[in-house]
């Protein structure tokens, strides 16, 4: 299961692999989706329909991940950046999620 640490662990390397780059310029059309560890299934649904950005428990790709929390009344939540690139596989993926443990989110600040 994905703890804070681990997120934060790749956060860490992924900023000193773009060797100073600035990590917070976001891709023009990149959505956010969350993923919800706690309701995954172990099917592989989302991930044979999303060509592997999903694995088979329906964990994005460590490379999209943004965020780590826990919501006392929601549970864990895993923000991902998903680029333009790859919104078309990730929205198969979802479509191919027979539970809801991955979805779009819906938050216009996160534009902003």
């Amino acid at each position: 299961m994905l703890q804070e640490s681990m997120v934060s662990s790749v956060s860490d390397k992924r900023a000193t692999a773009l060797g100073g780059a600035d990590e917070g310029d976001l891709p023009v059309g990149c959505r956010f989706l969350v993923y919800l560890p706690e309701e995954e299934m172990a099917d592989g649904a989302a991930a044979w329909s999303s060509g592997g950005l999903f694995d088979d428990n329906d964990e994005p790709g460590w490379a999209t991940w943004m965020d780590y929390y826990d919501d006392i009344d929601l549970g864990s939540r895993l923000l991902c950046c998903i680029p333009p690139c790859l919104v078309e596989a990730a929205q198969a993926g979802i479509d191919a999620n027979p539970i809801c443990s991955i979805h779009w989110v819906r938050c216009p600040e996160l534009l902003a």
